[in-house]
């Protein structure tokens, strides 16, 4: 991987959408538009036509149901050519994860933080 792009995805994003309760669909979906945007370094993804979320493996209908089941739980923001993250997770209308521990959770983040091995470059 060395010399390669990353895709800085923001923490706060990632563990927002894997303690949520979305779909697969939703999540790989995302993970597409999270590609672009934050991959890019952008605001907003340029993408015209939901046809072009088929590379996903998703049909027109299956990627219609999803982006307005995304968008309606504002997880999403839609413009005329343009899908991006609401960066304002707090909008987002979807519930946790019923068997979910956080205090768990935060633990095993404060050992990874306090760890002092990192991966090799």
């Amino acid at each position: 991987m060395a010399g390669k792009p990353q895709t800085r995805f923001p923490s706060e994003v990632i563990e927002k959408i894997f303690l949520s309760s979305l779909r697969p669909n939703e999540v790989s979906l995302l993970l597409f538009i999270a590609r672009f945007q934050f991959g890019f370094n952008k605001l907003q993804v340029c993408i015209c036509r939901q046809s072009e979320f088929s590379y996903i493996g998703m049909g027109r209908a299956q990627i219609s149901k999803t982006i307005n089941s995304l968008i309606s739980k504002k997880v999403i923001l839609q413009g005329e050519d343009f899908f991006s993250f609401n960066l304002n997770l707090d909008e987002w209308g979807v519930s946790q994860r019923v068997k979910c521990d956080l205090e768990r959770y935060n633990s095993l983040i404060s050992i990874h933080v306090h760890r002092q091995s990192k991966l090799p470059k």
